[in-house]
């Protein structure tokens, strides 16, 4: 008995990755006055469970620090920071929980809500998955309406759809 809840136990941990947030990165890219604008956030924390034999067992919960914000320009990035786009005082992290993880070819899917400024949106995660030993990486693409977040207004200057690339670092 005794070593069937040990093999439990050690097959469980398996499952989680452990996020190197020193290295985890958030792209993003918008129009913006005509040109593509880019930036990142920082600050990814959160609990990956992930098995490719077992997704019905896997899940992401995870979040960014929202005032990590950097497009280069130290005046957008405060600007960004204050309420009228991202209110990072008053809303200090942007949420992803799956709610369901799916294969592709070669590659996966996690479906779940994202939360920005306490707005929560259903959206689609496609990401592939590199492992070697115990360390992986996590990359991803996906688009969001930053209006729909009530991040900015839309408006002619700042483009309302903002491209998302993650590359998530891990290990177990």
């Amino acid at each position: 008995m005794i070593i069937v809840a040990l093999s439990a136990f050690t097959y469980q941990a398996a499952l989680n990755w452990k996020i190197d947030s020193g290295n985890a990165l958030v792209k993003f890219s918008l129009q913006a006055h005509g040109v593509e604008t880019k930036g990142s956030f920082t600050g990814v924390k959160g609990d990956i469970i992930f098995d490719k034999a077992n997704l019905a067992s896997s899940s992401f919960k995870v979040t960014i620090d929202a005032s990590s914000v950097n497009t280069g320009d130290k005046g957008r990035d405060n600007h960004l920071r204050k309420n009228d786009f991202f209110g990072v005082e008053t809303y200090p992290r942007i949420s992803f929980t799956s709610t369901k993880i799916i294969e592709e070819i070669n590659s996966w899917v996690a479906n779940g809500n994202l939360t920005i400024r306490d707005v929560t949106k259903e959206v689609t995660i496609p990401f592939t998955f590199e492992t070697n030993d115990n360390k992986g990486v996590f990359k991803g693409s996906f688009e969001v309406n930053r209006t729909e977040y009530g991040v900015g207004k839309s408006g002619k200057e700042v483009g309302d759809i903002i491209t998302m690339n993650l590359e998530v670092p891990v290990e177990k």
